[in-house]
């Protein structure tokens, strides 16, 4: 008799044992399943817009001259000619970089002499610059948007800036432009709002100079394609960028308008 409720004794305390294990299971599941659905929800709305990682391939060079910094970016998606495409804008602002420093160079030697090359030499090779990064909106399997910058000295008072975009549609295969996101008309007018607002700033009753103005209205205007031709793109809305120069004298820097798609 005693023998049997031993072996009761044991079986009962297996089955308290196997209860609780389960128990804490359950509850263990159930307290991280939140944690694990918010997580799988934030990545897959982060990479809505991008979830095709492009390769990027680096353009860094140093020479006596000249340095080169960046990468460029190419999508597993996108056709070779859209790659090309990027590649060759690159390459070729970079080769006109260094023929512009090179006779930049020539021609502080034959002014300034022994003096300039003193004054290069201590730079160590970074006094001629040029720098390109990517900014990617989107690369997924639908469509691709990037906007390029690039930053680069090759002589003068001071670096220039460029900024060039490339979208794509990746179903069609084919390039996109500014015209199948809004019309030339409805950007030209809301460019010009949001920029006189931001240039003037919170002043009452002011308004831009006739310069200004001038050189706003030429830089937005609608009859000519090319004002609008560097932007990006998202399912909701398109960004515009303008240049250097474009909108506002050089000390204003590159601008940009993010406006409702149509």
């Amino acid at each position: 008799m005693k023998h049997k409720t031993t072996i009761y004794a044991i079986i009962t305390l297996i089955l308290g044992i196997a209860v609780l294990v389960g128990f804490f299971m359950w509850v263990n599941k159930h307290a991280e399943a939140p944690t694990v659905d918010s997580s799988a929800t934030t990545n897959n709305q982060t990479d809505t817009l991008v979830s095709i990682t492009p390769t990027m391939i680096p353009v860094d060079h140093d020479s006596y001259l000249t340095s080169v910094t960046g990468s460029i970016p190419q999508f597993s998606q996108a056709s070779d000619e859209f790659n090309k495409k990027i590649s060759d804008g690159v390459m070729g602002d970079i080769s006109d970089f260094n023929k512009n420093a090179s006779a930049d160079y020539d021609a502080h030697l034959k002014i300034d002499g022994d003096a300039f090359q003193k004054e290069f030499a201590s730079s160590k090779g970074g006094y001629y610059y040029f720098n390109v990064t990517s900014d990617v909106v989107q690369s997924n399997e639908n469509d691709i948007s990037v906007v390029i910058r690039e930053e680069l000295y090759s002589g003068g008072a001071h670096p220039a800036h460029n900024v060039i975009s490339y979208n794509y549609d990746v179903k069609n295969k084919k390039e996109l432009s500014i015209t199948d996101f809004a019309s030339l008309q409805n950007l030209s007018s809301q460019a010009r709002d949001i920029l006189t607002k931001k240039f003037l700033g919170d002043a009452n009753g002011a308004v831009l100079d006739d310069n200004s103005k001038q050189m706003l209205y030429d830089g937005t205007d609608p009859s000519h394609l090319e004002n609008f031709n560097t932007f990006t793109f998202t399912s909701t809305d398109v960004t515009v960028y303008f240049g250097e120069y474009q909108v506002a004298p050089y000390v204003f820097g590159e601008q940009e308008v993010t406006i409702p798609r149509k």
